[in-house]
């Protein structure tokens, strides 16, 4: 008698597992099959061809990788994917991802041939029937969705051939958000040289674009093809597709792009006098006006004090206050970034004032307000030791540079306001630093470095 009613039991079980384990491979194996047929051919006009990455005709060497599909309602289902569904701004409301995604950093183990490749067209392929009227080179740019260091690389082909310059596409800036990038990587530069991804097309008629990973954990929402070397980078999902055979393929609903995470909620209208205390003129001492002599900055881009994070995690820079003594609000402008959240320590001779920490950026780095470090009423002496140290910030996969444009010091009362006129009035340097340009050889680069550290390129 339990004999009989356990086996019904055990059958119902095992189909209830069956139909769990079901609901975890059935997507993923949706998601890479193509859902566009391959008489659809997707037509060039004027020199300008656009396609969606997900109508592709077919997909192949899929094996260890594929592109799959994720929308507003569908996401894969991979233990090996660390990202969240970005369809929120995504072009026609789809992309595509290489999964499974197990390299997300340097730390992770490199396997050629299965999680990189840097040769094309061997791993994970997809396949495009494109008509051409206008013969010539086109210029390639794909709209990516990039959030760390490893999963920004991409290869373009024509008609089975991979040439030289469709190798190596990457994406350096623009991080966490859909951008438009048509840059080649080289051994000299790693964020990749403009211009140099396109093909050369010597007929019109039918021709078959493909694309093949480089990295695992590449986001792929959009491509297009141009003849203007010079086109500017589109701000948005880019120009619309047309085809000159076929139907055009279905979209699917449209995600509304996230607003920037970074932008400051509006706490109603400042106040006339707040207005004013921002307004009014300060003493700066921006980063190329000090010393790089024994600290670990570098002199990023003429402008911002840098760390390489590759050799130090930290650094500090210290200067004698130039200006008259009295209370005054420091400002430090910060730089923002998207790898990490840099913080930044000052003080004033022994007083430490509180750790600024700043904010992310979704662009590579960024200037304004919003990264500004704030310190209110300081007291300072004339000649007290003004000492800045920052402490690069990391995402997990990448460092941030920890970069600062300047340190700015505005009156905080009339008296000192009153002390400091004269600098106010334009004089913003003071005698000695003066002195010290003055005596500056102008027969030399006015660009040299003012370290003979080497200067090391940012990402």
């Amino acid at each position: 008698m339990r004999r009989h009613l356990l086996f019904p039991a055990v059958v119902f079980l095992v189909g209830i597992l069956l139909g769990i384990a079901n609901l975890h491979t059935l997507p993923a194996q949706e998601s890479l099959t193509p859902f566009v047929s391959s008489d659809v051919v997707f037509a060039e006009k004027d020199g300008i061809l656009a396609v969606e990455a997900e109508h592709f005709f077919k997909q192949t060497l899929n094996e260890k990788r594929a592109f799959y599909l994720t929308t507003r309602d569908k996401t894969p289902t991979f233990e090996m994917d660390g990202d969240p569904n970005h369809t929120a701004g995504a072009s026609g409301g789809a992309y595509l991802e290489i999964l499974p995604d197990n390299r997300r950093n340097h730390g992770e183990k490199l396997i050629p041939g299965t999680n990189f490749s840097n040769e094309p067209g061997k791993l994970a392929v997809l396949h495009y029937k494109v008509n051409i009227t206008n013969p010539g080179r086109y210029y390639v740019w794909v709209r990516a969705y990039s959030s760390g260091s490893e999963d920004n690389g991409l290869h373009v082909g024509i008609d089975g051939e991979w040439p030289a310059n469709g190798q190596r596409m990457q994406w350096c800036e623009g991080k966490r958000s859909w951008w438009w990038e048509s840059k080649q990587r080289t051994k000299k530069e790693h964020c990749g040289v403009p211009h140099q991804i396109y093909l050369d097309i010597k007929e019109a008629g039918e021709h078959t674009i493909h694309f093949s990973m480089r990295e695992d954990g590449f986001e792929f929402d959009k491509w297009l093809m141009t003849t203007d070397r010079d086109m500017a980078r589109p701000n948005d999902s880019g120009p619309e597709s047309i085809v000159s055979a076929g139907k055009m393929p279905a979209t699917f609903p449209m995600v509304a792009a996230a607003s920037n995470r970074d932008t400051p909620a509006q706490t109603g209208t400042p106040t006339l006098a707040a207005k004013k205390a921002n307004n009014s003129p300060a003493l700066v001492l921006a980063a190329n006006q000090f010393s790089l002599d024994g600290t670990d900055y570098y002199l990023d881009k003429g402008k911002w004090l840098a760390i390489n994070p590759d050799q130090q995690k930290t650094a500090t820079i210290t200067k004698e206050f130039p200006f008259p003594a009295g209370n005054y609000n420091i400002i430090l402008k910060a730089v923002g970034e998207n790898d990490g959240q840099s913080t930044y320590d000052i003080k004033v001779s022994d007083n430490a004032l509180p750790q600024f920490k700043c904010p992310l950026s979704d662009k590579m780095f960024e200037e304004g307000t919003k990264f500004y470090g704030r310190w209110k009423n300081i007291s300072i002496k004339a000649k007290e030791t003004i000492s800045i140290s920052s402490t690069v910030g990391t995402d997990g996969a990448e460092f941030s540079r920890a970069r600062w444009a300047a340190i700015a010091f505005r009156p905080a009362d009339k008296k000192t306001k009153a002390l400091a006129q004269t600098f106010l009035n334009g004089q913003t340097k003071s005698p000695q630093d003066n002195e010290r340009s003055a005596n500056i050889d102008r027969s030399t680069s006015p660009t040299k470095p003012v370290s003979d550290k080497p200067l090391i390129e940012p990402r």
